[in-house]
C-alpha cells in the first residue's frame, strides 16, 4: 500500500505511475527541444521559438498538438521554485544526460536536498500537467 494515496473509497493514486507519467511528459518535452528550440535563459526558464525549417515534417494539426502539450510542460516548469526548476532542468533538459551526483556536485547542495527538491518538484508537476494515474 506504499504507492497508493487513498482519495476516496472508490479512487485510489498509483504514485510509482503518476511520478512516470510526469517523467515520460519532461522526456517528451526534451525529444521535442530540437524542433522548437527549447533554451534555458539567464534566470533557468525555458523559452522557446519554432525551426519554420521544420514545418514540412510535420502534418500541422499533428504539430500544433505537439507544441500545445510541450509549452504545457514547459509552463508548468517555469512555475516552479527557482531550485527545484533548476534541478528538473538539470535532470531532465541537458542535451546530455547527467548523474543525479554530477547535479549535485554542479549545484554546490547536500543529496538528501536534492532528492528532497527534486520529489516536491515532481509532486507540484503531477498537479500542474494533471497527470495522476488511478489505480483500476
Amino acid at each position: 500500500m506504499d504507492n497508493e494515496i487513498s482519495i476516496s473509497e472508490n479512487k485510489k493514486i498509483n504514485k510509482k505511475q503518476t511520478k512516470d507519467n510526469v517523467k515520460a511528459a519532461l522526456y517528451y518535452c526534451f525529444s521535442k527541444s530540437l524542433i522548437l528550440n527549447i533554451e534555458v535563459n539567464d534566470i533557468w526558464r525555458l523559452t522557446s521559438t519554432p525551426d519554420e525549417s521544420h514545418e514540412a515534417l510535420f502534418n500541422l494539426k499533428r504539430r500544433e498538438k505537439e507544441i500545445k502539450k510541450t509549452h504545457m510542460v514547459m509552463a508548468a516548469v517555469n512555475r516552479l521554485p527557482l531550485l527545484e526548476r533548476k534541478i528538473i532542468i538539470h535532470r531532465f533538459f541537458q542535451n546530455r544526460y547527467e548523474f543525479d551526483y554530477e547535479i549535485v556536485n554542479q549545484m554546490d547542495i547536500s543529496k538528501r536536498s536534492y532528492e528532497r527538491h527534486k520529489a516536491l518538484a515532481i509532486d507540484r508537476l503531477v498537479g500542474l500537467l494533471n497527470c495522476v494515474a488511478y489505480e483500476d
